[in-house]
């Protein structure tokens, strides 16, 4: 049997999390577009959510060959969260090892208000992380020198929920290594070359995030 010319990653296994209005369908899309720019392939599965009623979601992605996209507990590399509660939800599926990115932006469930439930802060969640071995990545979802409008900003704004998944995406690659840049841009152009208005926004927005992945890349030689 001939050997596999497919690239390998060292992450695997990346599990997406976020709740309705966040992109997450379009993120998908990006890194099925930039995993075959570079020759890879992309298995995905997405459990049945209420994402279309602004409910909670989640996708599974294995890159490279795999006999089943599904990301059993204990298995997933990285977690990206865009809603940070959502951290709690598919922290049971990381290993031991396994690095998480957390968007700060928070939005409540409408039952846990209803109940009187306390929504976690960052000091529950990271140590939620730590006793399952987990290196926390929190992310404030702002932006310097932005604009939503395609303008050059004086200040830091903050990045819409629409947009927390790009994002957060370009994030994660920055400063992971996960995908290369110029391929991720190829996957934002092409996904939407027939919009090229928001694809400039969009644009902007990814080489501002990458810049702020490259600031949470360890030291060299760690």
């Amino acid at each position: 049997m001939p050997e596999s010319t497919e690239l390998e990653l060292p992450w695997q296994a990346l599990v997406l999390a976020g709740v309705g209005g966040q992109g997450l369908q379009t993120a998908l899309e990006i890194l099925a577009l930039a995993a075959d720019e570079i020759g890879l392939t992309v298995q995905t599965f997405a459990p049945l959510s209420l994402a279309r009623l602004g409910g909670s979601a989640c996708c599974h992605l294995r890159f490279g060959p795999a006999s089943t996209p599904r990301i059993a507990p204990g298995q997933a590399d990285l977690l990206i969260a865009l809603e940070m509660s959502e951290t709690l939800r598919i922290l049971p599926l990381a290993r031991v090892g396994a690095v998480a990115f957390i968007s700060t932006w928070r939005r409540p469930p409408l039952a846990a208000g209803l109940h009187g439930q306390p929504y976690p802060d960052q000091q529950t969640l990271a140590a939620a992380l730590r006793q399952r071995g987990v290196k926390g990545i929190f992310v404030e979802p702002r932006c310097p020198g932005w604009s939503p409008a395609g303008e050059r900003a004086a200040e830091e704004r903050e990045v819409p929920a629409g947009l927390l998944s790009l994002f957060m995406l370009a994030v994660c690659c920055s400063a992971t290594d996960l995908l290369p840049r110029a391929a991720l841009e190829h996957a934002l152009a092409r996904r939407l070359e027939e919009e090229p208005a928001v694809a400039a926004v969009a644009g902007g927005l990814l080489a501002c995030a990458w810049q702020r992945g490259t600031l949470l890349r360890p030291p060299a030689g760690t």
